[in-house]
């Protein structure tokens, strides 16, 4: 779904500097706690917050995922990771790949389920070759945008209108550039943010 040579580019700074704003919407992080068990005791790690003792799963009920650690569990992890072989997956095959040798080697405890918004988004684009010019409004003003390339069902180029050098903040500008450039195969989409929120916020 992401290609392994994925190509980013042209990124225009103001908007793409709110693309945090954007993925807390589709693809809220999880809060994890991190629980490293040692000879000594426990200690915990969870959003800032250093725990020691026992009974750290308690302490921290509205954790959305537990992760418990030995040292030896953490290196084993981390060398499983760093694979000569990994480098040629595709980006998305390699996140699960990864998450599949987390759960294999440390015990994984999923209190909440997984938002799957933002991979359903992307496997919906990628089902026909061709670009998506995506562009997000607060009040009458452009608050994100972004170009999203796809061939053979992969993601293969993230790019935005600055590739123009101007009018990067003209919606119907952008509109205008994205179509002659990539003629027949542009999609142009629109919403605002409140828009964006009601229909993919949980």
């Amino acid at each position: 779904m992401i290609d392994s040579n994925l190509i980013v580019e042209y990124l225009e700074p103001t908007l793409w500097g709110r693309l945090g704003t954007v993925m807390e919407i589709l693809h809220p992080e999880r809060k994890v706690l991190h629980i490293l068990e040692e000879e000594d005791g426990c200690r915990a790690y969870y959003c800032g917050t250093m725990f020691y003792g026992e009974k750290a799963e308690e302490q921290f009920p509205d954790a959305d995922e537990v992760r418990i650690y030995t040292r030896e569990t953490i290196c084993g992890f981390l060398k499983a990771v760093q694979d000569r072989k990994i480098f040629e997956m595709d980006i998305d095959v390699y996140l699960h790949a990864m998450y599949e040798e987390l759960a294999a080697r440390i015990p994984v405890v999923c209190r909440k389920k997984k938002q799957e918004k933002l991979w359903k988004i992307l496997k919906a684009f990628g089902r026909s070759d061709g670009v998506y010019n995506i562009g997000i409004m607060q009040e009458e003003n452009l608050f994100f945008q972004c170009m999203l390339e796809f061939r053979a069902g992969k993601l293969v180029r993230i790019t935005s209108a600055d590739r123009y050098g101007q009018d990067v903040s003209d919606w119907e500008k952008i509109c205008e550039n994205a179509g002659r450039e990539f003629s027949g195969e542009c999609v142009h989409i629109m919403m605002t943010l409140e828009e964006l929120r009601e229909r993919y916020s949980s």
